[in-house]
């Protein structure tokens, strides 16, 4: 399931336990109230993007307005007159125009959650309350939000936010208010249970869309914003109250994001499919303009389609070529019973254009072409690895490189003949681990899991070598 939909996912999941609990009668809001008000969020933000999207050719992620509008739903007052329901509309409205209007080539700047609660703010700040804060609601934020982070890989981004939230906290705590020690603990749990840190760290402040993607930026990102947050937050301006003081900073981080990590869509036209194994395919794209990356980073694909399932209509993929090769290539599994979004990159046609946001991610070849390497790819892991071969061979670059590479069987190790190919000349020594069913291909090599055990036995200057792991799902650890 991508990131979009599974935080869509756990923000219905949330709304259900605050109409329950408003039932129930420990909100401060009826559970009829809840339901209006999310029901025209709902509808408002699912037309306006239609239009807007219709209006300006866009191909928008289909679950953003959905989280757009359950992230306000959430944040303003529920509906108690025409008067709320026609702003709820407008706030709507406006949020969703953002995507669209505040843009960097068909990129949208801002967090338009944030947008939408700056202009309801704006307009009345009773309209801003935050009311997911409520003690009820803790537990619920603590854990959907936790699993949020988590499925999108923004821990980093999360903790580093709430640590320095903290601190700053504290710190102006005891010097404006001369806190002892021994209350610091409270003023922690204060933070936590009474303000809107939790929820705004791990559905807002995450945004995948209106982040940093690269590790140096996230920290700065993060910090920043929580620097920021709580200086607005606590004492030192009081302009505007909670209602726009809480998101002064997350616009803020927003803006650092495109100044420093900027993103950008691209086209690219499908050319041709290759079959590399029995269920693995490398697709190959011509961008309509020259297109900028490194090698082991990763593009966005979109490809809209009928029929969208949970997984949606967007996927993160690793290129596979090289950023000298005149072509964009990815390369991924097809099983025979897939998502709706394989099934359509299956049955693209050529020449069919398709949209493209990126490049996305830490690549983690050094600079320096005398550190050494020791790279240990399972499964698909290797797609930015080959990324990394090919430039090197491009370019006549050898490095000090040692390649563990891991599959299921013999039979599913991708690139084995290109790579077997340039090895020697660009400095890599490989060693292919196939885990099981190597009497049925006639492996003689080693086989198994790979541990910390084997790679110490096998590359005994690991400790000399900066050591990567790329996981079959594209994630990639630095040990």
């Amino acid at each position: 399931m991508t990131v979009a939909r599974f935080t869509l996912n756990c923000l219905f999941a949330l709304s259900g336990v605050a109409l329950v609990e408003a039932f129930l009668g420990w909100l401060p809001y009826t559970a009829m109230e809840l339901l209006l008000s999310l029901l025209i969020l709902l509808f408002s933000a699912k037309v306006a993007n239609a239009l807007f999207a219709l209006f300006t050719k866009a191909t928008p992620i289909s679950e953003s307005p959905y989280i757009t509008a359950l992230i306000l739903f959430f944040v303003l007052t529920p509906v108690q007159s025409a008067r709320d329901a026609l702003l709820f509309m407008i706030v709507a409205t406006l949020a969703m125009l953002s995507k669209y209007v505040i843009s960097y080539k068909k990129v949208h700047i801002l967090n338009p959650a944030l947008v939408g609660i700056l202009c309801a703010g704006l307009a009345t700040t009773a309209l801003v309350s935050w009311w997911v804060t409520a003690p009820a609601m803790l537990i619920a934020v603590a854990v959907l939000g936790y699993l949020v982070v988590r499925k999108a890989g923004s821990d980093r981004v999360f903790w580093v936010f709430i640590g320095t939230s903290i601190l700053f906290f504290v710190g102006t705590s005891v010097i404006f208010t001369h806190t002892s020690l021994l209350e610091i603990s409270g003023l922690v749990i204060r933070l936590i249970v009474t303000s809107p840190v939790l929820f705004f760290a791990a559905f807002i402040l995450t945004d995948p869309q209106s982040s940093p993607r690269i590790r140096k930026h996230q920290n700065i990102y993060a910090g920043l914003v929580g620097f920021v947050y709580q200086l607005l937050y606590v004492h030192l301006f009081a302009v505007g109250g909670i209602a726009i003081n809480s998101v002064t900073s997350g616009l803020l981080g927003n803006t650092y994001a495109f100044i420093f990590e900027r993103r950008k869509r691209h086209s690219v036209i499908f050319r041709h499919a290759r079959k590399l194994t029995r269920d693995i395919f490398e697709y190959s794209f011509k961008p309509v303009q020259k297109i900028t990356y490194q090698p082991g980073q990763y593009f966005e694909f979109s490809i809209p389609h009928k029929s969208t399932d949970v997984r949606g209509n967007r996927r993160a993929f690793y290129i596979s070529s090289s950023p000298t090769d005149p072509l964009l290539r990815i390369c991924t599994l097809v099983p025979n019973e897939c998502s709706t979004f394989k099934d359509a990159l299956v049955s693209l046609k050529k020449a069919e254009v398709l949209s493209i946001t990126g490049p996305y991610g830490d690549p983690f070849l050094p600079k320096d072409p005398l550190v050494k390497l020791c790279v240990v790819a399972e499964g698909m892991g290797i797609v930015p690895v080959i990324s990394i071969c090919r430039y090197l061979s491009d370019r006549h670059e050898r490095r000090d490189i040692v390649l563990i590479y891991s599959a299921r069987t013999p039979l599913d190790l991708v690139y084995m003949d290109e790579i077997d190919r340039i090895k020697d000349s660009i400095g890599v020594r490989v060693m292919y681990v196939p885990l099981d069913f190597t009497e049925l291909t006639n492996w003689n090599e080693v086989s198994g899991v790979v541990t910390s055990e084997f790679i110490k036995k096998h590359v005994p200057d690991i400790a000399r070598r900066e050591s990567f792991t790329v996981l079959s799902s594209g994630t990639v650890i630095h040990n």
